[in-house]
């Protein structure tokens, strides 16, 4: 077992969920198989690993986590969840997926659209705050001819400051 975690885990997203188990239902949804979870002395979810094509997914509980009491963590608690992190998905029906989370209480921020570089790609934050950037292949792009796309693309939006 611990040789699989191991193999499984070689790649891992840990998000910080107020409800573990219903996020776990949610991320289920998008494709993620459950590998194992750790309950807490009350009986809720602690702790749930998930996967999903090699990636490991850490869903850990906002609260309760056996983790010091720092700076950072009370940020962390206090959130905004994901701030300045998206999180790319690939699968093989957008449409599908869409709807999902559409119907699931995310938060629409792009609609799909086909890209240049040849993927069809919608946006959407989840109900626990996690920005996902889905995507489906609909075209094959040479990665040079997509790099100098996206960089064309690029450099015509106006930059944050």
């Amino acid at each position: 077992m611990q040789d699989v975690l191991m193999e499984l885990g070689r790649f891992r997203v840990g998000l910080r969920v107020p409800d573990v188990s219903e996020a776990t239902h949610f991320y289920r949804g998008l494709g993620f198989g459950e590998v194992g979870m750790v309950p807490a002395d009350d009986g809720r979810v602690l702790m749930a690993i998930l996967q999903r094509e090699g990636v490991m997914l850490l869903v850990d509980a906002l609260i309760g986590m056996p983790f010091a009491p720092t700076e950072r963590e009370r940020q962390v608690q206090s959130g905004p969840r994901g701030l300045g992190v998206a999180l790319g998905l690939g699968v093989d029906d957008l449409a599908a997926t869409y709807a999902y989370c559409q119907g699931h209480g995310c938060t629409i921020t792009a609609q799909p659209a086909d890209t240049s570089y040849g993927d069809r790609v919608s946006e959407c934050i989840d109900p626990f705050g996690y920005l996902w950037e889905i995507s489906q292949p609909v075209a094959v792009v040479p990665v040079d001819e997509a790099l100098q796309v996206l960089g064309a693309d690029w450099s015509q939006r106006p930059v944050s400051k």
